[in-house]
């Protein structure tokens, strides 16, 4: 499942916790507890307060439900609480809010330059451009003659831009295309190759929605691979958009795979109609997820989207439930350098917590406490390995609940992906990285054509 790492110049930076004090890697909000028998303070969530007790759950759950692992802790022992939220996290918690105000992203690149933040600077000024290209301080603090470019050749930033664009797709014949090609180059001063182009009119061309039982193409003359894909109304191909993929739940009958990427989808839909996650979900060819049958099939499966699809290399991320989420602590660590977060939901892990937390990739467990079918007992000790090294994660565990996931923890693990960048070699990839800009592989050439 190696890939070829996007070329040099885009900015990144290393960015070293803002937190002042802390052991744990942990990038999320968090609530620091002072007591008054020790000065070293505990980190994690406060769920509840009252005169008498606080509830203190140290693996980061803001579910007061949880019960396991939670210390109730006498008022008296409590020095002082008060809320950290890394400078990283914080960022994006304020971008989010701040999108669509050129003032409100004016104020969060202060907020960056306070911080340390550089590259989240730039990313903050781009955003506040996309909002009032003509805004002149966002202009004067990006630079006036680096603005136009920026503004000219952005099609969020530009209007005229989105619309050739969008007509641009609409264009069947492939002589006249490739002229109006070269005159969009010339008009908007455009820095993408002809292999960029191609592979947005290609992808322009993929369904919207959901599409079941897809068969693969890469590779597809020797590995039998069979997908479910959804793809969001809002995609557009020359838009870099982040990539979830989900591993299903089940087992085996004989030498029948019970479960499918079909069942798969039912327990994120509701979720993802929200939000701008493609998502794969393949079946497996046979379980457990870690048979070794299954991983060529899921590098296929990954080439070919990245192939078909504007993804945002340092927004991959992957999930699963049950069996799924076994599958998830296999491919997760194993393949940490790619992932900027892994959900494994009613599926426990024993391994690679260590390389989790090298590449500060972020964990999100969940289980119900009640789950006869399996037990929480992996997630626990999972949970347990994560704190103790330090790792970035959240485990929730809900007592009353059983085998399945209520559609509140699927929200929640997609609202932290969507606040996690991929880290390579230490360093926070916070810009996109699109999978259309590197040279066309002979795979894609031989399976997808130009």
């Amino acid at each position: 499942m190696q890939r070829t790492r996007l070329r040099t110049g885009i900015l990144t930076v290393a960015l070293a916790a803002m937190v002042p004090e802390v052991a744990h890697a942990a990038a999320l909000p968090q609530d620091v507890v002072q007591l008054t028998t020790s000065r070293k303070p505990l980190r994690g969530s406060v769920t509840h307060r009252d005169d008498n007790t606080v509830v203190f759950n140290p693996y980061f759950s803001t579910h007061a439900a949880m019960t396991w692992g939670v210390d109730r802790l006498p008022r008296s022992r409590v020095k002082a609480i008060h809320r950290a939220v890394p400078a990283q996290e914080d960022f994006w918690l304020r971008l989010g809010k701040a999108k669509g105000s050129a003032d409100a992203l004016l104020q969060l690149v202060g907020f960056c330059k306070k911080s340390h933040l550089r590259t989240q600077q730039w990313v903050a000024l781009e955003w506040a451009l996309r909002a009032a290209p003509s805004h002149q301080a966002a202009r004067k603090e990006y630079g006036t003659s680096r603005a136009d470019a920026f503004v000219k050749r952005d099609p969020l930033a530009n209007p005229e831009l989105a619309r050739a664009l969008d007509a641009w797709l609409q264009i069947a014949d492939p002589t006249a295309r490739l002229a109006r090609t070269k005159e969009l180059i010339e008009q908007f001063d455009l820095p993408w190759k002809s292999s960029w182009f191609n592979r947005v009119y290609r992808s322009g061309k993929q369904p919207r929605g959901t599409t079941h039982e897809r068969k693969l193409s890469m590779h597809g003359d020797t590995i039998p691979g069979v997908y479910t894909l959804f793809v969001p109304d809002s995609y557009r191909p020359y838009r870099p958009a982040p990539l979830l993929l989900v591993l299903h739940g089940g087992g085996r009958d004989g030498n029948k795979v019970i479960g499918s990427g079909r069942e798969a989808l039912t327990l994120y839909i509701q979720s993802l109609r929200r939000r701008d996650f493609i998502v794969v979900c393949p079946n497996a060819l046979w379980t457990p997820w870690a048979a070794p049958v299954n991983e060529p099939m899921i590098a296929a499966l990954l080439a070919e989207i990245e192939a078909l699809f504007n993804i945002d290399r340092n927004r991959e991320y992957v999930a699963g439930h049950s069996m799924g989420g076994y599958g998830t602590w296999h491919y997760g660590p194993k393949y940490c350098d790619r992932w900027a977060g892994i959900g494994a939901l009613s599926g426990g892990g024993s391994n690679g917590f260590k390389k989790l937390r090298d590449t500060s990739t972020f964990v999100y467990l969940y289980h119900g406490g009640n789950d006869a079918r399996v037990t929480p007992g992996d997630s626990r000790a999972a949970a347990r390995q994560l704190l103790k090294g330090g790792n970035d994660f959240v485990y929730t565990e809900l007592p009353d609940s059983g085998h399945s996931c209520p559609d509140s923890i699927v929200d929640e693990m997609l609202d932290a992906f969507a606040r996690k960048r991929l880290t390579i070699k230490k360093r926070l990839q916070v810009r996109t990285r699109s999978s259309f800009l590197d040279k066309p592989s002979k795979d894609e050439l031989q399976y997808l054509g130009e």
